[in-house]
């Protein structure tokens, strides 16, 4: 069978464009570029018009007819675009006094042309050219691209096109907008369908001289490739904040760069052309005192832009605070935020709809407050559940001593049962001890399958002929992974075909290998086993109102077909098989594909979730990691998964067996220091009632 290709999100590293905004605003200084920009621009009280709230795209006419003629013999004449009096009167064609005034607005400061560049698409781009997948630019957050198109769509049908900012920033977030040029994607249907986002592209059919403003760095955009035969001419030029005009900053030595050039060093040069000491951006230092007051100007400034998205409104806001008589030995946080509450109170007109701006700089306001009071209130008690704990327990700690071991890991509880709720139960062998604890309190334990026909169905390891004591719901066997898991739902309600296995095991009899601890003296026994047991796992799934899953091991054995056994493979069967570490990401898809199939059949289904403390027997990762490393690799990717999941859904909890049992048990373990004692798991089943069982 063909093996499974890998999702697209396997390489992706999650909110690694932080460190492209870091690289940019701190190690290329374009937060203090903007910072001196906007305090030293004399641009007046101006609003975007077009790009404003979450938009961060529009669209302009430049250049009329004889403009497009004067533009392509420029770039006829000079295609490197050399700086020369025809360049430079072309750009001033390009920025008309409208893109001018949006640039300003958008900025909120001047703004220098860093780059000038005339670049040229065609059919051949799609194997060379990363601008044809969807990327945002490596630039400042507070920086702009404009684009004049010198022919129109309809000669080429190659348009800029965008998607939605909210879409943007949560692919920033996992990890798409800056990943390797390799993974990028001309078409990203599938992968907004995955996360569930709005994959709505907008597109515009520019004429000859149209021009496109948008922030590269804000929202995600691609170039189409041109038809066949056809070649897109555009100019380029990419502008940053300037504490002067833009033509001011070219006359002073400020040229710009080709289509190409990088932001390393541009804060440097420009604010040297413009006679400003460089030496100030690593000079300024905001101080803050014990209390956290404002002890001066430029802290006062700080925490205003801190709070603001818009930076016109916040230096508005800091003139007018400049005009009182401020006593900066006794301004505090709360006294600055008392000021801005009043000038809303005072300056909204209250009668009538506030209009988008007044909201977004409302909704700022409202954004920090709760920030600020959360932040003091997170190590607090109080406003937190009575079985809060913040603190580690000290036991010998001078004024509050606490031990961990008089402790039941948990916060809240959730009273979603009573002892007559249809219970399931799946997973190690942890999961196993945890059944038979359940079974013996007189909870309502699903049970569809037991083994009590050993000679011509299964032989369920461990388990008694007769005595009704079942070990698992169904006889899926011990299930140590997560794509087990998933995999019991596709085979109950036929979501994917398996192949039928039989392998021999060391005990000369065969065995399932999807069903760990699960064997057959025959063939025929095998296939006479096999629907019952598909029907068996089917009910339990339907019949359990309450299903609990202890996750085991992040390392599984993976077949070509791209299904996984549940533990390891057995001899005569590796040539069939591999290694595989599951990441948080798959974990959490594999949880999720297996609750999300069963709650389509079964309305009341809720999932608890579990982490075996047992640890790993075995590392398939010998060659690098040692097993106590391996170990502890495997659970932290399942804790974080299984934290994840829970958030997902309001029906899926998390049962903190795994903290009882290595925190707050001073000996939960046998002899062999993997399995726990009948006490611990006695404790771990107190704690499952207090935590989801009414009356108890």
């Amino acid at each position: 069978m063909q093996q499974q290709k890998k999702p697209f999100y396997d390489t992706f590293m999650p909110n690694n464009f932080r460190l492209i905004e870091n690289q940019m605003e701190e190690v290329c200084k374009f937060r203090k570029l903007n910072e001196i920009s906007r305090h030293q621009s004399n641009i007046g009280d101006i609003a975007p018009e077009y790009m404003k709230g979450n938009r961060h795209n529009a669209y302009f006419t430049s250049l009329d007819e004889s403009g497009v003629l004067k533009a392509l013999d420029v770039t006829k004449n000079n295609p490197s675009m050399k700086l020369d009096p025809s360049v430079v009167a072309l750009m001033e064609s390009i920025l008309t006094d409208e893109v001018d005034r949006e640039l300003k607005a958008y900025l909120g400061s001047n703004y220098a042309v860093m780059s000038c560049g005339f670049r040229t698409l065609d059919s051949t781009s799609r194997d060379e050219n990363p601008s044809i997948k969807w990327h945002c630019d490596a630039a400042p957050k507070n920086s702009a691209m404009v684009i004049c198109y010198l022919d129109s769509d309809e000669d080429h049908g190659s348009s800029t096109l965008f998607l939605p900012y909210e879409t943007t920033e949560a692919l920033k977030e996992v990890g798409y907008i800056y990943s390797k040029t390799t993974d990028r994607h001309e078409h990203i249907e599938d992968m907004t369908d995955y996360y569930g986002l709005d994959g709505t592209v907008e597109r515009h059919a520019f004429k000859a001289g149209e021009t496109a403003v948008f922030g590269a760095a804000m929202v995600a955009h691609r170039a189409e490739v041109p038809r066949d035969g056809c070649t897109r001419n555009t100019i380029d030029i990419a502008v940053i904040p300037s504490p002067i005009p833009w033509k001011e900053a070219l006359n002073k030595g400020f040229l710009p760069g080709n289509a190409y050039a990088g932001y390393q060093g541009q804060v440097e040069r420009l604010l040297a052309c413009a006679n400003i000491v460089t030496e100030e951006l690593s000079d300024e230092v905001i101080q803050i005192p014990m209390g956290g007051n404002i002890i001066d100007k430029e802290s006062l400034k700080f925490h205003i832009d801190s709070i603001f998205t818009d930076k016109a409104f916040a230096d508005r806001l800091y003139q007018q605070l400049l005009q009182r008589d401020i006593n900066y030995k006794t301004l505090t946080i709360n006294e600055l935020l008392k000021f801005i509450k009043v000038q809303f109170r005072d300056g909204l007109d209250w009668d009538k709809h506030f209009n988008l701006g007044d909201l977004t700089n409302f909704s700022d306001l409202v954004d920090y407050e709760k920030k600020f009071t959360n932040s003091i209130m997170s190590f607090s008690p109080s406003h937190k559940p009575a079985r809060a704990e913040i603190m580690w327990p000290i036991p010998d700690h001078a004024k509050y001593p606490k031990c961990k071991f008089d402790m039941l890991p948990f916060v809240n509880d959730h009273k979603i049962m009573n002892k007559k709720t249809p219970i399931g139960s799946a997973g190690s062998c942890f999961a196993v001890e945890i059944a038979e604890v359940l079974q013996e309190e007189k909870f309502n334990y699903v049970v569809t399958e037991l083994g009590d026909n050993p000679n011509e169905e299964a032989i369920i390891d461990g388990y008694i002929p007769g005595s009704g004591k079942a070990m698992y719901s169904a006889n899926f066997g011990i299930l140590f992974n997560t794509p087990s898991l998933r995999q019991i739902a596709e085979k109950a309600f036929g979501e994917r075909e398996f192949t039928k296995y039989l392998v021999q095991a060391d005990n000369g009899l065969y065995m399932d290998p999807y069903r760990e601890n699960v064997f057959f003296a025959s063939r025929k026994n095998f296939l006479r086993d096999y629907p019952k047991h598909i029907q068996a796992i089917k009910d339990v799934l339907l019949e359990s109102e309450v299903f609990i899953f202890t996750a085991g091991l992040n390392e599984c054995w993976q077949l070509f077909d791209g299904t996984v056994i549940s533990r390891n493979p057995r001899n005569g069967f590796y040539h069939l098989i591999e290694h595989r570490v599951l990441t948080v990401e798959e974990n959490i898809n594999n949880i999720m594909t297996f609750f999300n199939i069963v709650k389509r059949h079964n309305p009341k289904f809720k999932l608890i979730l579990t982490l075996s403390p047992v640890p790993l027997l075995a590392t398939g990762r010998g060659n690098t990691h040692h097993i106590l490393e391996a170990n502890t690799h495997s659970k932290a990717v399942l804790r974080v998964a299984l934290e994840e999941v829970v958030k997902q859904h309001e029906d899926i909890y998390y049962l903190p067996s795994y903290e009882l049992v290595t925190e707050c048990m001073p000996d939960p373990w046998k002899p062999d220091h993997r399995h726990v004692t009948r006490e611990t798991v006695e404790k771990v089943v107190g704690m499952f009632k207090n935590m989801f069982v009414e009356g108890m």
